[in-house]
């Protein structure tokens, strides 16, 4: 049974059932004035600054890596051009751009464990994806298959895509997302920002002022004004004080730094764990600096097994012909210094392997006449044609 005639069983028209579900809003719990429900002490993912500037890393990379249809030939994989290609890669949603749409599959995923989207079809063709923008509730059957009840309508997992991340191993079908392992962090980062904001916001005095015989004019603060107004105040800026030597014994102290209260290496411990269950490199969460390595290994060691769940999930929910597949492209998300990018292409150029046109578009170049054509340098050509070169026949070195 295919996708087409899944949406049609005992659903009417999947135009008709997908306008409804788009127009209407989920039954969440949630308080009068929309904001969720949560116990005393919860911390949502979304407020924790570290946190959400390493999920946002995360999903504003995805989305901007390009989105290829590809199909499998004799010879390799090459790229299809075509309807279907432009519609997933420029604009899968109706309202919104392939980067906005694939941002919100990523955040969804790591925020919640799963990400839905209703493929809506015109007379069998695509027409679009509407990205659900409410919880699901997963339901198994005890039978190794489960159901996803969203606004009240109950899906089959052929009629949707469910992209799942950090899956439950008992029920493999439902994603758990990164809450469960940051909770820890979280909660320790938290508590590191509000112990740190008060400090700041009321800093320890750095001097004491003992004072003999003058207990009445401390008693009161009005009396405690009005010594300092009299004794310490100064008109000028910079003035020394002058005091009474008698009455009065100046103590300079140093409270205590959050250097002193170990919560600047604390917070860094903290970074570094939070990024390390994240998956990205450090200097992202604001722990240590730019590493180049570092980040070209997060790209291809955590973006990628992402896009894989993601190009997979539309490829055997969207295509039929076995030889066709959806692919992420993430050369161009790459760390490298233009000097590297010269030495590269020119490398494969000279190996024939590019044309110079295809070098000059790698550096946002428009192309040329006669660089179309792919050349080799005499000393790369194959064995069996060594004895025609031309420094063997007489043609000089």
């Amino acid at each position: 049974m295919g996708i087409f005639d899944i949406f049609k069983r005992n659903r009417g028209h999947p135009a008709e059932k997908a306008e409804t579900a788009s127009t209407l809003q989920i039954r969440a719990v949630t308080k009068p004035d929309g904001s969720p429900w949560c116990p005393i002490g919860y911390t949502p993912l979304s407020d924790v600054p570290e946190i959400k500037a390493g999920m946002r890393k995360i999903a504003e990379l995805m989305s901007v890596m390009p989105l290829h249809l590809m199909r499998n030939t004799p010879n390799g994989n090459v790229r299809e051009n075509n309807e279907l290609s432009k519609k997933l890669d420029v604009n899968p949603c109706k309202r919104l751009t392939r980067p906005q749409w694939i941002y919100k599959i990523v955040m969804d995923m790591l925020v919640k464990g799963n990400s839905y989207g209703i493929p809506i079809y015109r007379e069998r063709i695509l027409a679009n994806i509407i990205p659900v923008t409410m919880g699901g509730v997963i339901e198994p059957d005890g039978l190794g298959d489960y159901t996803v009840t969203i606004n009240g309508i109950d899906y089959d997992p052929d009629e949707i895509l469910h992209f799942v991340y950090n899956a439950d191993p008992d029920n493999p079908w439902n994603g758990c997302g990164l809450a469960p392992e940051l909770r820890t962090v979280i909660n320790a980062l938290k508590q590191a920002s509000v112990t740190s904001q008060a400090i700041m916001e009321n800093p320890m005095p750095a001097v004491v002022i003992r004072v003999d015989n003058l207990l009445e004019d401390l008693s009161t603060p009005e009396g405690r004004k009005e010594l300092s107004d009299r004794y310490i105040k100064s008109v000028d800026a910079g003035t020394p004080w002058m005091i009474s030597a008698a009455n009065f014994e100046v103590q300079q102290i140093k409270p205590l730094s959050l250097n002193d209260l170990a919560i600047k290496d604390d917070i860094e411990i903290n970074k570094k764990t939070a990024a390390a269950i994240l998956g990205v490199p450090p200097f992202v969460l604001g722990a240590g600096d730019f590493d180049k390595d570092a980040f070209n290994n997060f790209v291809s060691s955590r973006l990628q097994p992402i896009a894989v769940l993601i190009e997979q999930e539309l490829t055997r929910k969207l295509l039929y012909s076995p030889d066709l597949f959806f692919k992420f492209s993430n050369r161009q998300l790459y760390s490298y210094t233009m000097e590297e990018r010269l030495k590269f292409s020119t490398a494969l150029m000279d190996r024939g392997v590019l044309s110079g046109n295809e070098v000059r578009i790698e550096f946002d170049m428009e192309p040329v006449e006669g660089l179309d054509e792919r050349k080799v340098l005499e000393n790369y050509i194959p064995v069996e044609k060594s004895g025609n070169q031309n420094k063997l026949n007489g043609g000089g070195e």
